[in-house]
């Protein structure tokens, strides 16, 4: 296989793969086209991004709307942040979409395949044969963002989420209810989101712990009911609705067998483990690549995050695991315990060593150190 003028091939054109290629395409695609695999035949709002900002991003002008102030609730005590330094984003996928795919189009040496289906890779001394849908290709070297399948038995985020207007003007907008425990924990761990767009309009998501994703109707009576209950209100209008499950692991993916496919995005560990977040993971890993694929030679693998935020996020879940009856009470003491700018830190995994100091500290010490000691996969 002759890969002097192969291409680039990222399968994948979600999050991860379409943050790669428009950095390619910024860059020059690092003098080779690029042509992104996609199964799906068009983009839609499909789901949502939020974090902490620290830096611009290469999507900044898709945020809809920035919070300064954030809480989080349990027995009736609620935790209220603030800060003046940082941001919680909101980063809807309609808006993403747009932005990557103008950029793409924009440059003559990146091509997106929507409605394509990878069938199979082989891979050899000088390329990667790529069989899809559409017939066959011929790559330099392959990023692979598909997601894989977690090991049975992992522990997830699943939620159902609404993008609701509401009978009456009952929100705050100025601050985002990030987790509110005061609900009923009756299907496990269970607390509700909040993103307030306005006096009247929001994004409420009933969030699950647990191995297996529930029933649609439970999540959506858990919405009815806090919108009922907690803010004393009804739906006038359901504008938007998304559902998914966010694996919480610290088990990296099985190897690709071959320095010429290298996984990215979640399946390459970008999902922070104990918490769900990925959207700024994506964004580092995205310039990581790029500067790797400019070298012109394969890229380097680099792990999604030290050896010691790996042995937290392990030691973490272990506790959820194993005490999920207690995972309320351990993340409100988390948030009233560390200052906001420190844990947004630890969260978005851009830590110091301080930061990490103090979030251990605010950990109840004889479970963590029992599940720190403790083995066996999380």
């Amino acid at each position: 296989m002759n890969s002097a003028n192969a291409p680039i091939a990222i399968l994948g054109g979600g999050c991860a793969g379409l943050s790669l290629a428009v950095r390619l395409a910024d860059s020059g695609s690092a003098g080779r086209p690029v042509v992104v695999l996609e199964e799906r035949e068009q983009y839609r709002r499909d789901r949502t991004w939020c974090s902490w900002s620290f830096r611009p991003h290469r999507f900044d002008a898709c945020v809809s709307h920035r919070w300064n102030a954030w809480s989080v609730r349990h027995r009736g005590r609620t935790t209220l942040q603030r800060s003046d330094q940082i941001q919680y984003e909101h980063l809807p996928a309609d808006a993403f979409y747009r932005e990557a795919c103008a950029a793409l189009e924009r440059h003559g040496q990146t091509e997106l395949c929507l409605d394509t289906r990878v069938r199979g890779l082989e891979a050899g001394p000088h390329g990667v044969r790529i069989e899809t849908s559409k017939g066959l290709l011929e790559a330099f070297v392959v990023i692979d963002t598909r997601p894989c399948a977690p090991p049975p038995g992992t522990l997830l985020q699943h939620f159902i989420g609404w993008h609701v207007r509401l009978e009456d003007p009952v929100l705050d907008p100025t601050q985002v209810t990030l987790m509110d425990f005061d609900v009923s924990q009756q299907w496990g761990p269970q607390f509700l989101y909040v993103l307030p767009f306005g006096p009247d309009e929001a994004l409420v998501e009933a969030t699950f712990l647990g191995a297996e994703p529930l029933a649609a109707e439970i999540y959506e009576q858990s919405i009815k009911d806090y919108i009922q209950g907690r803010l004393g209100t009804a739906v006038r209008e359901r504008l938007w609705s998304e559902r998914g499950a966010i694996p919480m692991t610290t088990v990296p993916a099985r190897p690709t067998g071959s320095p010429r496919i290298l996984r990215a995005g979640g399946a390459a560990g970008a999902i922070k483990p104990s918490s769900g977040y990925a959207f700024s993971n994506i964004q580092r890993e995205s310039d990581y690549l790029c500067a790797e694929l400019q070298k012109g030679g394969l890229p380097r693998p680099r792990p999604p995050r030290s050896s010691l935020m790996a042995a937290m996020d392990r030691t973490f879940l272990r506790f959820l695991k194993r005490h999920p009856e207690r995972a309320p009470a351990t993340f409100e003491r988390l948030f009233r315990s560390v200052q906001p700018e420190p844990l947004a830190r630890f969260l978005m995994e851009t830590g110091r060593p301080t930061d990490l100091l103090n979030v251990v500290a605010a950990m109840p010490k004889l479970p963590f150190l029992r599940a720190a000691l403790s083995g066996g996969r999380p």
